[in-house]
């Protein structure tokens, strides 16, 4: 939130007091339980050498999100032309970030963090994850359904926005037996997601490829165990799905 555009003096006595205490009540308030309103905007801000972006979304040709390395945000309504660094809201590595529309949106990443918007990144709420494991990125199909794909194999669902996250068990000793036997363990991470009507699908290390025809109640591994590099994305640029490495 930024205080400094929003004391505006105006016309009728006490207005300008109201205004102040209104706006450091509601600060308190949302900080108090969980809200992360009261961080500062630097506008006109530039990268440089020591800021590490690892996520970017945009929601439209002009409005867009980065975000990085030591809880680094930045909000673009110009196509990029411009940026604006949201401070203070975490220090941690953001590895993601996800927007449904102009208001909600989600960040994920070091050790299960998940931040939540419904203000359009006026203010941030951690959501409770379940899990102390790297997040890598994010993914709705609408404002209630979404998931969260990370470290050693976890998959996060949830049904109402985030308010609540499942872990999504999958037997990994089973379906990477190979893997498994080979180096003694199969928790691959999970690098990227993409969704296209109910079908979701999840790529990761040791060449995994799932996929849920049903948004996410069955997974089926369509390969895995034999490549030696990292999936790292898949989109759906038309009717076929591309998978990229790096």
């Amino acid at each position: 939130m930024n205080l400094q555009k929003s004391m505006t003096w105006k016309p009728g006595a006490g207005h300008f007091h109201r205004r102040l205490t209104g706006l450091v009540l509601a600060a308190l308030t949302a900080m108090i339980f969980g809200g992360i309103s009261a961080h500062a905007i630097q506008p006109g801000y530039s990268l440089n050498n020591r800021d590490k972006p690892f996520g970017v979304t945009f929601i439209d040709e002009k409005h867009g999100w980065v975000v990085g390395d030591s809880g680094l945000i930045l909000e673009t309504r110009d196509g990029g032309v411009t940026w604006v660094k949201h401070e203070g809201i975490t220090g941690v590595p953001l590895f993601a970030v996800h927007f449904v529309d102009m208001k909600e949106g989600w960040i994920v990443g070091k050790k299960g963090l998940v931040l939540h918007t419904d203000t359009g990144g006026e203010c941030w709420t951690e959501q409770k994850s379940e899990t102390d494991n790297d997040l890598f990125t994010i993914n709705f199909f609408n404002a209630k359904k979404g998931f969260a794909v990370g470290a050693f194999g976890t998959i996060l669902q949830t049904t109402d926005g985030g308010v609540t996250w499942q872990v999504n068990s999958i037997d990994w000793e089973k379906e990477l037996k190979d893997v498994a036997e080979r180096m003694g363990l199969a928790s691959p991470h999970l690098y990227d997601l993409s969704i296209k009507g109910r079908s979701v699908w999840i790529v990761g290390e040791n060449g995994v490829i799932l996929q849920s025809n049903d948004g996410g109640t069955k997974w089926d591994l369509i390969h895995g165990g034999n490549l030696p590099f990292l999936l790292s994305h898949f989109r759906f640029p038309d009717a076929c799905g591309r998978v990229c490495v790096p």
